[in-house]
């Protein structure tokens, strides 16, 4: 749906598809409820099984539908580069003037990045935790935090910082990010895998 969603509001999806389409926001809406309640689901079922720490069931279940809803605020973030629309948040004025809009594309920036950090630290902190930073989960959540500081990089000047506790710019920090990422990457699938290369991409931009 987030993707779905994106290609509408960037206008990337094929006319044939367009009137069979709920609108973007309303797609971004429903996209957000579904993960919301596959993250509370999977909260309750932690709760009631006390399997807060198993490696290879809930706890993983949660951390990638985490990382999930984070990547669906990336591309709500995206989408508004493009439509003067709020994607997410209904107690907002749906038609945006440009300085809500750009408000709009760094709060959602910031909470994907935020989203799919709090996902990798779910996967560390669980009893395989050291494993699970080796498998492809863990590598694309390390892509997908350096593409969005990648995104923000090109609205936010080097010397800007993301907030008061951050020093570095946003391009660093993709950079950063993106080179683990294709460190890890490259370990599990080797240089010509299409994963691998659309790190490099991301790397080039």
């Amino acid at each position: 749906l987030a993707l779905c969603a994106q290609h509408v509001a960037l206008g990337a999806m094929d006319d044939k598809y367009i009137d069979h389409l709920a609108s973007a926001p309303r797609l971004f809406r429903l996209g957000k409820e579904r993960l919301v309640l596959a993250i509370n689901l999977t909260r309750e079922k932690m709760k009631k099984d006390g399997d807060d720490l198993q490696e290879d069931g809930n706890g993983v279940l949660l951390a990638v539908a985490t990382a999930a809803h984070a990547e669906l605020l990336y591309c709500a973030s995206c989408a508004n580069t493009q439509l003067n629309v709020m994607a997410l948040y209904d107690d907002q004025p749906e038609i945006l003037n440009d300085r809500l809009r750009y408000t709009c594309i760094f709060v959602l920036a910031n909470e994907s990045i935020d989203g799919t950090l709090k996902a990798m630290s779910i996967l560390s902190g669980l009893k395989n935790g050291k494993k699970l930073q080796e498998t492809q989960e863990f590598a694309t959540m390390l892509k997908d935090v350096g593409k969005v500081y990648g995104f923000l990089g090109q609205f936010i000047p080097d010397g800007v910082t993301r907030n008061s506790e951050e020093v570095k710019s946003p391009s660093v920090l993709a950079d950063e990010y993106l080179q683990k990422a294709l460190l890890l990457q490259e370990k599990l699938t080797g240089r010509t895998h299409r994963n691998t290369g659309n790190i490099l991409r991301l790397l080039r931009q």
